[in-house]
């Protein structure tokens, strides 16, 4: 009997579809876990392709195989199960119900591992809104800590991005140093001997981190931050919202915010010393540094003298096209001038009062002389070429300007010379007599202390009380502020009024009057002229100081105070400059001992940065719409009008 063809059939399909799946169940065979002597498998090809390349979406079995999560899961509705778990979690937050919190979390890490946002807002969530419902510091250490390992493990699923290790940054440093509980929470830190074994699969925790004292957070954040820039440098592309120069501040960063803060915690000795010079030397680096700008072009932050040379060459060889028709303007505009502008304008500048730099400031505004005058002043015969030489003047200004703008965004003027000062025997010594003063003060002593021999009844020695050491300290700060005046109105300013509002009040305790005059009145004089600063800045810039623009800062640092428009840097001078502004500033190249211009102070504009602002997280829970509750500003400089002037907040 013949057979039918189409069973025959059947049976070769039957049997190629048997043969296929054997390759098939070979390439799709999943990876499983070892237990005991037995190491587990790493599964076929597929498997280990999504382990080599991260491609693995989520991990079900660690999923609760009961819940209505797993059943959405299983039914290819993932993003409606993160719905519901993001909601949980919420709910489980509000009713205090930490545990089932904590496993909550853990499966929308399961379902959705790749995204960096996840792990970037739930530790945020545990580190700063979980931790402060807890009475006693060690539970709100624990958390904190809860949540930088939440963030630790998402690297295993982003090894090509650098936005966890920033956040990883921004954590170590901002919510153990700058919260209300940082003493508490850096005394943790440096004991928890544990945790820093921890760290070391991730981090070097060698003397890099360490200081007298033990590892310190910032030096730990400063690792993280390194890590992020070795991944960009690795090819990870960094976020249209994030600029190179905002990036590149951090890791030198926090050098000197350990420093301030190893101050505030310990009397001020070498420790603190050093690590100023190691602030100084990383934000040195950093000035060197070719950072990409908004424009599309390049730049390094320490350039600025060698653009105001090549400025100041141009306006030269503009002028020798019409000699004397700069002076002859000028001469025309004196002549149109109140009187009392043109006395400010001519006083020297270690004479002007306050009032008078304001009148200087208005009296150069109407003394300034466009470049563009000068070019239409020159022979018909020479002006094609006038004109490619103003050209190629206002392409140079622009340069200047855009560098002098960079500066001012991360205050980079005021923290180099705040690095620089910090590294003196004077100001260690200023500190030391106040850190003095402030724990006499608060152990209550008054007045100094004769030590008498009890035998002879002889005074042996007078050790000097809180009032004696406040006096100690403000003459060394006298004379910081002299040689620094860039620190006359800025963080340091800032503390400085906390210590003198102490100082009056131990002298009424005394009973003994404030001095008059008080040494340090004269920074006082000078105090809140930080805007004047700008203008006077923009003036040696050749730029009208109300054509300025002002940006919002990208950091929060210090104004410069023009106590002595001498020591104020400028920039190449279109029209007459202020008589007695030097213009030769020298900027400092890598491994040179040469400062760079003096010129006001960027803005990270102070009274905080490094008091790099706070975090944020006084002790309040707060809505964490971003990882980080004061994660450093990203945002560049304005790329349609650039702005002149160290100093604009």
């Amino acid at each position: 009997m013949t057979q039918n063809p189409t069973f025959w059939r059947k049976v070769v399909y039957v049997s190629l579809i048997g043969l296929m799946a054997i390759p098939l169940s070979l390439l799709g065979r999943p990876a499983s876990r070892g237990t005991g002597e037995d190491r587990g498998s790493e599964g076929g090809l597929l498997a280990q392709t999504r382990a080599e390349y991260d491609l693995g979406q989520s991990a079900l079995g660690e999923i609760d195989p009961a819940s209505e999560t797993m059943k959405l899961a299983t039914l290819g509705m993932k993003g409606i199960a993160a719905m519901v778990l993001w909601e949980q979690a919420n709910r489980f937050k509000d009713e205090e119900n930490w545990e089932a919190f904590s496993a909550t979390v853990n499966q929308i890490s399961k379902l959705q591992p790749n995204f960096v946002k996840v792990w970037e807002f739930q530790a945020h969530n545990i580190s700063y809104n979980v931790s402060v419902e807890f009475d006693d510091y060690q539970g709100r250490y624990d958390w904190v800590k809860k949540g930088f390992q939440f963030l630790v493990r998402g690297l295993a699923y982003n090894r090509e991005s650098y936005a966890l290790l920033r956040s990883l940054g921004t954590y170590f440093g901002f919510k153990i140093g700058r919260s209300d509980e940082s003493l508490q929470f850096r005394h943790m830190f440096r004991s928890d001997t544990d945790y820093h074994e921890e760290l070391r699969a991730y981090i070097p925790m060698d003397d890099d981190v360490k200081t007298l004292y033990g590892p310190d957070n910032w030096l730990v954040s400063r690792q993280w931050f390194l890590q992020a820039e070795n991944k960009v440098r690795e090819g990870a592309p960094l976020s249209t919202n994030t600029s190179h120069l905002m990036f590149y501040r951090e890791a030198p960063s926090q050098f000197r915010n350990a420093a301030m803060d190893l101050e505030k915690e310990f009397r001020p000795d070498e420790p603190a010393r050093r690590l100023w010079e190691q602030a100084f030397d990383a934000w040195n680096v950093y000035g060197n540094r070719l950072l990409k700008t908004s424009w599309e072009t390049q730049l390094k932050l320490n350039d600025k003298q060698v653009q105001l040379e090549q400025v100041r060459n141009l306006e030269a060889e503009l002028d020798e096209f019409a000699p004397g028709e700069r002076q002859r303007q000028l001469e025309i505009l004196r002549q149109e001038i109140d009187p009392g502008l043109l006395e400010a304008y001519d006083t020297p500048a270690e004479e002007r009062s306050p009032r008078q730099m304001f009148m200087a400031v208005e009296a150069y505004n109407r003394l300034h002389i466009d470049d563009q005058k000068i070019a239409d002043a020159v022979p018909e015969a020479m002006q094609d070429e006038a004109y490619r030489v103003l050209r190629r003047l206002q392409l140079a200004r622009l340069e200047l300007t855009r560098i002098e703008q960079y500066r001012n965004t991360v205050n980079y003027l005021y923290w180099f010379k705040r690095c620089e000062a910090e590294q003196t025997l004077t100001n260690l010594h200023a500190r030391s007599a106040m850190y003095d003063a402030m724990e006499l003060d608060r152990q209550g002593v008054i007045s100094s202390t004769e030590i008498i021999d009890q035998t002879t009844g002889e005074v042996i020695r007078v050790e000097p009380g809180p009032i004696e050491k406040y006096e100690e300290s403000f003459e060394l700060w006298a004379k910081i502020f002299r040689d620094f005046p860039e620190l006359v109105d800025g963080v340091t300013a800032d503390e400085m009024i906390e210590w003198i509002e102490r100082y009056r009040n131990k002298l009424e305790q005394a009973g003994e009057p404030f001095p008059e005059p008080f040494v340090l009145d004269f920074m006082f004089e000078r105090a809140g002229l930080g805007s004047l600063a700008e203008q006077i800045d923009a003036m040696e810039q050749g730029v009208s100081p109300e054509d300025t623009i002002t940006t919002e800062p990208g950091d929060i640092t210090p104004v410069v105070i023009p106590i002595d428009p001498n020591e104020i840097g400028g920039g190449g001078t279109q029209g007459p400059r202020i008589p007695g502004v030097p213009m030769n500033e020298t900027p400092m190249n890598d491994g040179s001992g040469e400062t760079p211009e003096p010129e006001t102070s960027e803005p990270e504009t102070p009274g905080a940065e490094e008091p790099d602002g706070g975090d944020g997280t006084s002790g309040e829970a707060t809505t964490p719409s971003e990882p980080a509750a004061n994660e450093p500003a990203t945002t560049e400089p304005s790329a349609t009008e650039p702005t002149v002037g160290d100093g604009n907040r």
